[in-house]
């Protein structure tokens, strides 16, 4: 989720701001208030059209909890949690003084009017949120700069050049089948892993991997003898084995990844799946030239990353109202975060104690 905010999704939150109500986190001993939150779902809800698209399938919705004037524990969780993620950018930002200027506030307005919402739903804000939803990107785009400062000239290019398949437009693959049946013409698994591993050592020990194909690979139906026949080469768009990062994503998806995850010119492990087990060589790849575009997103991505680790280290404490918090890291290096509260004997959509104000003008970037 981390990431995400990097990726320029809006979603919520900025700064601790102080309030009578009470805290919905600390962070770092900073506090995001009840009040900073409610006035965060005022503005939400507040925009239909942005609603509407939060409650499509795969995205943070339902914003609406069971009952009428509330919101669903589950997206409350979502705004808190990237109200944490925006706070520890900001902290990052004052101790680094390096906020953004007025210039670079206007700058990201522009950014995020024309490039991040669909026609007509930026616009659809209040002026005080459009003001927010400015400030937080150009937070965002200073953090960025500020966390990858180090990426520049050597350590840029060998950054590009230690994640080449990252890049890749097009992977020119072959690969060697084994699928041994047993009596009633199922494939094998065990028998066909041994025999997997022992072609993987003819190969290793300097065996041409065309002739292997053609001796060995099971890939070898129809008339024209499939890709054994062509010395495992792949029928790619271009009936030459390469593939379209279009193209691998119709494959199954443990052969995709390690084509995605090979070196140039080595064979992989034994990859198995429902064909049986595949021995897969990428005999080259295609890939995006280190331009402008490329950099921001070697920047952008490393810059999540190095967010990910400061949420965290971050000390973060939830009001059990709004439910608790998990500081786990997966191996992605992502924080699980805020974990709604739960109610027994109530659907999993439940709604939170905190009804929803009238949406409000006022931004609450200054708190």
């Amino acid at each position: 989720m981390v990431v995400a905010v990097l990726a320029g999704l809006v979603a919520t939150g900025l700064t601790g701001c102080t309030s009578t109500l009470g805290y919905a986190a600390r962070v770092n001993g900073s506090v995001i208030s009840q009040k900073t939150i409610n006035q965060e779902l005022a503005y939400i809800s507040g925009n239909p059209k942005y609603v509407d698209l939060i409650n499509q399938p795969g995205n943070s919705g339902p914003v609406a909890g069971s009952s009428a004037g509330t919101y669903s524990k589950s997206f409350v969780a979502v705004v808190l949690d990237q109200e944490i993620q925006f706070e520890v950018i900001h902290q990052k930002l004052v101790a680094s003084n390096a906020l953004p200027t007025p210039a670079e506030v206007a700058s990201a307005r522009s950014a995020v009017a024309q490039g991040q919402f669909p026609t007509g739903i930026f616009e659809s804000f209040s002026p005080g949120y459009q003001d927010l939803l400015a400030f937080r990107q150009a937070e965002v785009d200073k953090f960025v700069s500020v966390a990858t400062a180090d990426l520049v000239g050597d350590a840029l290019n060998q950054y590009y050049q230690s994640h080449q398949a990252d890049y890749a437009t097009e992977a020119c693959v072959s690969h060697i089948l084994i699928a041994d049946k047993d009596a009633l013409g199922q494939i094998d698994y065990t028998a066909s892993l041994a025999d997997a591993v022992k072609v993987k050592a003819l190969l290793d020990a300097g065996g041409d991997f065309a002739a292997l194909a053609k001796q060995y690979s099971q890939d070898n139906q129809g008339t024209t003898g499939g890709s054994a026949a062509a010395g495992g080469v792949l029928n790619g768009t271009a009936a030459d084995g390469c593939l379209t990062t279009q193209d691998l994503q119709q494959l199954v998806a443990p052969f995709a990844q390690s084509v995605v995850a090979l070196p140039v010119n080595q064979v992989s492990d034994p990859v198995k799946t429902n064909f049986g087990y595949h021995l897969i060589k990428v005999n080259s790849r295609t890939v995006e030239p280190l331009d402008d575009t490329v950099t921001t997103n070697i920047r952008r991505r490393e810059a999540g990353q190095r967010l990910n680790k400061l949420v965290a280290d971050a000390r973060v404490k939830v009001n059990p109202e709004f439910g608790s918090y998990d500081g786990k890291v997966s191996a992605s290096g992502e924080v699980a975060g805020v974990v709604p509260p739960l109610v027994p004997n109530l659907a999993p959509e439940t709604t939170t104690t905190t009804a929803a104000p009238a949406p409000s003008g006022g931004s609450t970037a200054g708190g």
